[in-house]
């Protein structure tokens, strides 16, 4: 038997603008300025809703067609959560015996199988959290959330759309094996030297643009996840380029020139207050970059090109290697510069 493309229903829409209503609190940026942080936890109901009149994806007017949630869309709107007293009660609650897991290929035998894991991973972060054992399973956690990521961009490429409520297993599982992890290299891909941020990076198996990423600080009892402004970004070095009385800045970029075209490349500026908030500001988006990274798709591309990242005045280069082994800025091309104070991007 096969679960119908169409997941979502009014309450869907109830559910993220319930999301997206949530109350802010503010962190320090710089002298008299603030930056924005939602903290309330988001209560979505599971049941109360009637959607036998919009069954019927044939009507003139369709609320499928008009209101089209993507896990892009939802997951931004969840908060970070630490872990529960009894992991397995809480994990039962969110998936409702399969209820509430996004799925669409051989939905019976599936969803049964994906429980059993799920359930198996909760179990296995309460023993490691009660001391029953010395295992951190993050490697099991990343597994099953992948599997879950992988039915993510099987709905998501053929048309469906994901209801909320079957999107909230994927972070709280993150959540928790982040709040437990003995120390943040071993819940994130790439750190910065001085280990307090990191990117942490969960494979959906289906192809690269679904792969999860998420910023992983230091919080009061634990690590704590922060999720990007787009969860699918690549981003794959964390350099800590200043210091300030109230943060530390970083700038997250992604520098693989290899795959770079093909996938959604990041330039992140993130201020990381002393009290774990942060700000993050998205330079991906600027004409600058866009201008910098269309290169790519030039008819005068060289093969084997490089990004090289100088650390001295904070620009990129495209570069290539010569025959002595080392990088030469390829002729005809910009560099790209970040002005730090003015959060901006500039190409000479």
């Amino acid at each position: 038997m096969r679960r119908t493309i169409i997941f979502q229903s009014i309450a869907a829409v109830v559910a993220l603008v319930l999301l997206m209503s949530c109350g802010g609190t503010v962190a320090p940026k710089e002298d008299g300025e603030v930056a924005t942080q939602m903290t309330d936890e988001v209560a979505i109901e599971a049941e109360n809703y009637d959607d036998s009149s919009i069954d019927d994806e044939n009507e003139e007017f369709c609320f499928y067609n008009e209101f089209c949630l993507s896990f892009r869309d939802i997951l931004p709107k969840f908060n970070s959560y630490s872990e529960p007293d009894d992991i397995r009660k809480y994990v039962d609650e969110i998936i409702a015996d399969g209820k509430y897991l996004s799925f669409y290929r051989d939905y019976d035998d599936g969803v049964k199988e994906l429980v059993t894991e799920i359930r198996m991973v909760a179990d296995m972060l309460q023993k490691y959290r009660d001391g029953k054992s010395k295992y951190y399973p993050v490697k099991e956690v990343f597994e099953v959330v992948g599997s879950m990521l992988f039915e993510v961009a099987y709905v998501d490429n053929h048309g469906g759309v994901i209801d909320p409520r079957e999107a909230i297993i994927i972070p709280r599982l993150l959540d928790i094996a982040a709040s437990l992890a003995p120390d943040i290299y071993k819940i994130a891909e790439h750190c910065s030297a001085d280990g307090k941020l990191g990117i942490m990076t969960v494979k959906s198996g289906y192809n690269n643009q679904y792969d999860l990423m998420a910023l992983v600080t230091k919080g009061e009892n634990g690590y704590i996840i922060r999720h990007l402004p787009d969860c699918f970004a690549k981003l794959n070095k964390v350099r800590k380029v200043g210091d300030s009385e109230h943060s530390t800045q970083y700038v997250l970029s992604f520098e693989d020139a290899d795959s770079y075209p093909y996938l959604l490349p990041q330039l992140l500026v993130v201020d990381l207050y002393k009290n774990g908030m942060m700000h993050i500001t998205n330079l991906a988006e600027s004409r600058a970059f866009d201008a910098w990274n269309s290169y790519l798709w030039s008819s005068d591309r060289v093969d084997n090109i490089k990004i090289y990242f100088n650390p001295n005045d904070l620009s990129w280069s495209w570069c290539v290697e010569n025959k002595y082994g080392n990088l030469e800025k390829v002729e005809g091309t910009n560099v790209l510069y970040l002005d730090l104070e003015m959060l901006s991007l500039l190409l000479k």
